[in-house]
């Protein structure tokens, strides 16, 4: 299926036309998944990345402050 934009169709009124199309609703709740695997991935990412650069710049500091001495 191809989805396109024919003359002075909108963006609404293209989601209107597949969402009224079975495969498009079809379409529709595959984006909608993806987007929530998406938004929880990001969550998961940015709180392991936090840690690890919490724990790496904490580590960092200690051993420019170990030095100072």
């Amino acid at each position: 299926m191809q989805v396109r934009l024919t003359g002075d169709e909108t963006m609404k009124s293209l989601f209107y036309r597949l969402w009224k199309d079975e495969e498009g609703a079809e379409i529709a709740e595959w984006v909608v998944v993806v987007a929530l695997l998406v938004a929880v991935a990001l969550v998961i990412y940015t709180n392991v990345l936090q840690n690890s650069l919490s724990t790496a710049v904490s580590s960092i500091g200690s051993k420019i402050e170990s030095a100072a001495k």
